[in-house]
């Protein structure tokens, strides 16, 4: 199991989890464009782009696994700042 925090809400997901499903199991909505089970996430929509909190970096919740460990914004400015214009 791996412990993360989306958002100040700390969630327990199984191995092989992603950051989107993690993120359903806390009750907090992610946007997709992209994503449809079962498939494999093609991550071309970005519309379900996170930013992880430790790098900084962006990326799609659909398509990126949670770790044991990691903090995850899906709300702030920052996250949406390239869809605001």
């Amino acid at each position: 199991m791996n412990v993360l925090t989306i958002d100040d809400k700390k969630v327990k997901v199984p191995e092989r989890s992603t950051i989107l499903d993690a993120a359903e199991k806390a009750g907090i909505y992610i946007s997709t464009m992209c994503f449809l089970e079962p498939y494999k996430p093609s991550t071309s929509g970005m519309a379900c782009t996170v930013r992880l909190l430790d790098s900084g970096q962006f990326v799609p919740s659909c398509g990126r696994m949670a770790e044991d460990g990691m903090a995850v914004d899906t709300r702030s400015e920052v996250v949406f700042s390239p869809y605001i214009s």
